[in-house]
């Protein structure tokens, strides 16, 4: 998900407790590495597994403030190459694996806070082009079906949403420039089921004046708003966006109790999911993550105490102990690797610096009885495909092809089923969008 912004989990439970400068972990979870493992102390930290390894990337006050990346070597943490920056990043970073190589974006402090992309080669980082010209804020990376996108507040389109494609040599913008209703905060890019989704706070437009939630999605030729714009009918901050049961949903701080929400899209609309779980505590930093169908929330709640709970269909209840440390950490992420759950943390028992903490989940984590999927009657392959598409349905639909920036490239009607060539298309991404009388079904289809 993408966060910058974070923080960690707290409580109790039974065994052992381990006493680390004044700090208390609680139960069976356990340091990676040492605590407090960074030199200086850390922000906008990001962990990712790449090759079952686990990295991190944080802005380092004993680096000038500049980007670091370190990995644990099964015994130790270190470096990986030097400064991953030649400048100071300002606000936000993103750590992302694509070919097989780490990827960086953030925003370039000492150059008008351009957005700014680099890729560790194996020896050193090297620079991709901005993907713009203009200051951007809440940079996204995310790595996609061999692809490389970003997202952020364009602020050359009025604080608007832009969201961009690397080709190999320059970045092509996936639908239009600024294509939100307003200007936005907190914004978030995901990925499900091939297709590019984003979430955000509107800034107020006369039409939605709450600086309410909003998710959109790529439909093949334009962003389409997911539901209806502003469903949260309160104004929020720390938007995150996840996936649950093949929907999207979203968690935010809302404002006007500072306490944490869950909304889901159950295909129709937007409901709650139990918010009230949740009352009574001042949360900041709020992500979502499902693994094995299950749906987790971490967050810091009141006192800066990390916490973390898992949606069992009709509650959110904790996940072993509650809270997982006893003592202030502003910013937490999560990840799963091998059926154990990991948080990496900004650990003020350790004068800020990174401390990271796993937990063996139960055996038996397995789905909720929550459904929202709704059943199609497309079928759509091969996919990847050369050239020939076979596409499966049992009514009148119409078919429309679209290039990654939207362009039309193919439109025709069938009935039951149809093969298509599209031997002569240029090698990329499209969009396969199917309309009947009674839905609109979009895929992602890379042709090769």
């Amino acid at each position: 998900m993408r966060r910058q912004l974070r923080s960690i989990l707290s409580k109790i439970s039974l065994a052992c407790i381990l006493l680390l400068n004044g700090g208390v972990i609680w139960g069976q979870w356990q340091h990676v590495g040492n605590p407090g493992f960074s030199k200086g102390s850390s922000a906008y930290i990001n962990l990712k597994f790449h090759n079952n390894i686990p990295y991190v990337v944080f802005k380092d006050s004993e680096n000038n403030y500049k980007v670091t990346m370190m990995k644990f070597n099964g015994s130790t943490w270190e470096n990986v190459g030097n400064s991953a920056s030649t400048n100071e990043i300002g606000a936000f970073l993103e750590l992302e694996f694509h070919n097989n190589k780490p990827y960086i974006a953030f925003d370039d402090s000492d150059n008008n806070r351009i957005p700014a992309v680099m890729r560790f080669n194996g020896t050193s980082w090297e620079s991709l082009p901005s993907p713009s010209a203009n200051t951007a804020y809440d940079i996204n990376l995310k790595s996609h079906n061999g692809d490389l996108y970003i997202a952020y507040i364009d602020f050359g389109a009025d604080h608007k949403t832009t969201v961009k494609r690397f080709n190999g040599t320059n970045w092509e913008t996936v639908g239009k420039q600024g294509f939100s209703a307003t200007g936005i905060l907190w914004l978030d890019l995901e990925f499900h089921d091939g297709i590019p989704y984003v979430a955000y706070k509107e800034d107020g437009d006369g039409v939605n004046e709450g600086n309410n939630a909003t998710v959109m999605k790529f439909n093949g030729s334009d962003w389409e708003v997911v539901g209806e714009r502003g469903f949260s009918n309160t104004e929020i901050t720390y938007s995150n966006l996840g996936f649950y049961k093949n929907q999207p949903c979203m968690a935010f701080r809302n404002e006007d109790d500072n306490t944490m929400a869950v909304m889901a899209f159950n295909g129709n609309k937007w409901i709650d999911l139990s918010s009230k779980d949740f009352k009574g505590e001042y949360i900041t930093n709020p992500e979502l993550k499902v693994y094995k169908g299950v749906l987790y929330a971490l967050y810091t709640s009141t006192g800066g105490k990390g916490r973390l709970k898992k949606y069992n269909g009709k509650n959110w209840e904790n996940v072993k102990e509650d809270p997982i440390v006893d003592y202030y950490v502003s910013e937490l992420t999560m990840n799963f690797l091998n059926n154990d759950i990991y948080v990496l943390m900004q650990d003020y028992s350790n004068s800020g610096k990174l401390s990271l903490i796993k937990h063996a989940l139960p055996k038996d984590v397995s789905t909720s009885n929550l459904e929202f999927s709704k059943e199609h009657n497309y079928n759509i392959y091969p996919n990847p495909t050369k050239g020939i598409l076979n596409i499966k349905t049992n009514k009148e639909t119409e078919v429309r092809i679209y290039n990654i920036a939207g362009k039309s490239v193919y439109s025709s009607t069938i009935n039951n089923s149809s093969i298509i060539d599209i031997s002569s298309f240029n090698n990329g991404i499209y969009f396969v969008k199917l309309i009947d009388k009674d839905e609109v079904y979009i895929k992602r289809v890379i042709k090769n």
